[in-house]
């Protein structure tokens, strides 16, 4: 398992199940992060060299959007709870989710859950251990 050194001073991982999940939280968590960042840092630096005008990120919650504001939050909720509840099907039973499940003709390679590799992978970055590791302790 990545990023096991063997100190759990909380017992947290006497649980396989649940440590499956802590293990593929942090990984999502951590992504998102680094997206976060991009999506803070890019538009900036667009702006800034005249490419687009947008306004600084923490000004963005100004902006007027298509929508309200408590319009967009329950979008969003309901799309990232469907998104979530599947990911957590996938990490209880592996592979159960690789099909689209509205059009039947797509589905995911069977993949080691975390790292779905295909376009999620475009630069074929092998999940070694070493990386797995990398990424956790990021």
């Amino acid at each position: 398992l990545p990023g096991d050194n063997g100190f759990d001073p909380l017992g947290l991982a006497e649980d396989p199940g649940n440590l499956r999940w802590y293990v593929q939280a942090e990984l999502v968590n951590g992504r998102w992060a680094m997206l976060g960042v991009v999506g803070m840092l890019l538009p900036e630096v667009l702006t800034s060299i005249g490419i687009i005008n947008v306004p600084k990120w923490y000004d963005a919650g100004k902006a007027e959007y298509f929508a309200s504001s408590s319009t967009l939050f329950v979008i969003e909720f309901i799309l990232f709870h469907y998104v979530e509840i599947r990911r957590w099907q996938d990490i209880k039973n592996p592979g159960c989710v690789n099909q689209d499940p509205i059009f039947k003709q797509y589905s995911l390679a069977p993949h080691e859950c975390g790292y779905p590799g295909g376009i999620f992978n475009p630069l074929n970055f092998a999940p070694t251990l070493e990386a797995k590791e990398k990424e956790l302790a990021n």
